[in-house]
């Protein structure tokens, strides 16, 4: 995964079942923010606090063990999938393996540079470093298998795969290499910005960055298969849920987004903290992901309970053929009846020729409601095919999946 954030002491507390956002079931504070990591079982948060990495008990928010053993900041930690070993690397230059939850150190491994990025993975560690190398290790023992060259000037990111290795530089290119062997793939100029985090899916990678892009590439070919854009800061990191069909995101604008990867659509976007989230941890086997920003807060969030959550659009009652204007009648249901947007997009071509009444975005006043209707009157000026997509948002950020109405014009 990733990198280095700067971090003080930590304190840590839980808030009570009635002030977690919908779609969460666990919120913790803590003084300042941190790289979190969950364990496999979800049962344990590991965050970096200077030149330790501190174990909490998610349920009580008690602080279990501290892990000290580095002469300098740690930047980046893992935690290997069977929850038996914690892994963690930074400014002196050294990965440290630890057993869990004993906090012994089980072997170390010396470094050429700092270490930016760590991913772990079946019998293999790869670890970035601040002068664009790359190093696997054995997971186990932690000596080198591979040393792997880039041109890049450091390393910020890795992903292991099934199929390979995938690496995001601090000059926006990515690398891939093929495992065992460690044969390059491919490099290319990914983004215009540093590549801060990068993730694997079925057949793809996807990537973030100070660009203020989500991109997915296809794996191992490189084409670029989609863009997801509208973030208004870096883009810090990313993680893949459900076997990768969705994609969620942490960005300095504040937000946690949701994707489909599949159709590319944003399924939500979550504003649980006050200041930019910088880490997303997920724990795949349930659905389960943490978010942790400046504003000190850690939320651990549900997938599925956010996907039952998302409003959406029952029924649209219009007549499919008009001579200039119709109302249409919108039926809804939402299990949290807190509704409060409608967002129609009408295709380009059309501007300029069809007018919606209230307007293309709009408060349909159906808030505390779990069903039930709004309306809009559209008019076209001139014949032709038009068709209008609509989408929902309600309070916590999720969205509807898209609506289409479709209709002629004589």
């Amino acid at each position: 995964m990733r990198r280095f954030l700067f971090i003080a002491s930590v304190c840590i507390w839980m808030v009570g079942k009635a002030d977690l956002p919908p779609g969460s079931f666990s919120t913790l504070f803590i003084s300042k923010t941190t790289e979190a990591v969950l364990s496999p079982d979800g049962q344990s948060l590991f965050s970096v606090e200077g030149e330790k990495v501190v174990q909490w008990e998610i349920r009580t928010g008690r602080r279990v063990r501290e892990y000290q053993g580095h002469k300098g900041m740690v930047l980046c930690i893992a935690v290997a999938p069977d929850g038996r070993r914690l892994y963690s690397a930074g400014a002196d230059g050294q990965v440290l393996a630890w057993e869990i939850p004993a906090g012994r150190i089980l072997s170390a491994r010396p470094l050429p540079s700092e270490a930016w990025a760590l991913a772990v993975a079946n019998q293999y560690l790869a670890t970035g470093l601040s002068n664009g190398e790359v190093f696997i290790l054995d997971a186990n023992e932690l000596t080198v298998l591979l040393k792997l060259s880039t041109e890049s000037p450091g390393i910020l990111s890795l992903a292991l795969g099934q199929e390979g290795l995938a690496g995001g530089g601090s000059d926006g290119k990515l690398y891939f290499w093929q495992l065992p062997a460690g044969g390059r793939i491919g490099s290319f100029l990914a983004h215009n910005g540093p590549i801060w985090a990068v993730a694997f899916g079925p057949g793809y990678v996807a990537t973030a960055s100070g660009d203020r892009t989500v991109r997915i590439w296809a794996f191992p070919g490189g084409q670029l298969l989609k863009t997801l854009a509208g973030y208004k800061g870096t883009v810090w990191d990313l993680a893949c849920l459900a076997e990768g069909s969705f994609l969620v995101t942490a960005s300095g604008d504040l937000t946690v987004r949701l994707w489909d990867v599949a159709k590319g659509e944003e399924v939500g976007t979550l504003r649980a903290h006050a200041a930019a989230v910088r880490a997303v941890s997920a724990l795949p086997a349930r659905n389960l992901f943490l978010t942790s920003s400046e504003d000190g807060k850690i939320v651990i969030w549900d997938l599925n309970a956010l996907l039952s959550l998302r409003p959406k659009v029952v029924q649209a009652f219009y007549t499919r053929e008009i001579t200039q204007s119709q109302y249409i009648l919108v039926s809804f249901a939402d299990a949290n009846g807190d509704v409060i947007g409608v967002k129609l997009v009408v295709e380009e071509k059309h501007v300029g020729t069809v007018r919606i009444t209230p307007g293309i975005s709009f408060d349909p006043q159906v808030r505390g409601r779990s069903q039930g209707s709004f309306g809009f009157t559209v008019s076209v000026s001139r014949p032709q095919q038009v068709s209008i997509t609509v989408i929902l948002t309600d309070a916590t950020g999720l969205m509807s999946p898209p609506f289409l109405i479709s209709f002629t014009v004589r």
